[in-house]
């Protein structure tokens, strides 16, 4: 399965507001796709962090669309690209 536009969109959110009305440039993590999942590569612990206290809006860049890759394709791919240490 292959990653819409329409999810690629909602994923694209808007940057806050500063004291002067003016839009903040939004925070940015970087995402793979694989199968309809998004795994947070790079800002995950940022992203995770605002979640948590209720802040935002987070921008999220897909990076990679692995949705072809086999399990052991994409645990290889992962690991080669160093976006997950085991």
């Amino acid at each position: 399965s292959k990653l819409t536009d329409q999810a690629i969109c909602s994923l694209m959110v808007e940057g806050e507001l500063d004291k002067n009305g003016k839009r903040k440039a939004p925070k940015v993590a970087k995402a793979v796709v694989r199968k309809g999942q998004i795994w947070l590569v790079d800002g995950n612990h940022m992203a995770h962090s605002m979640d948590q206290a209720g802040k935002g809006p987070i921008v999220v860049e897909i990076i990679e669309n692995w949705s072809d890759l086999s399990d052991s394709d994409f645990k290889k791919q992962m690991i080669e690209k160093r976006y997950v240490y085991l």
